[in-house]
């Protein structure tokens, strides 16, 4: 068995969660912002 120190085991879990939660924080934000684009098409194609 190897002896990693708690606090090195700590550190790398926080990173992971960091950076999964800015992933889900990007694909919600281009999933927006792709749902907006495409609502102003369909009201601009409506009113014309």
């Amino acid at each position: 068995m190897f002896d990693i120190p708690a606090g090195f085991v700590r550190d790398w879990l926080a990173f992971h969660d960091r950076r999964a939660a800015r992933q889900q924080w990007l694909w919600r934000a281009s999933v927006i912002t792709l749902g907006i684009i495409a609502a102003s098409g369909v009201v601009l194609g409506a009113l014309r």
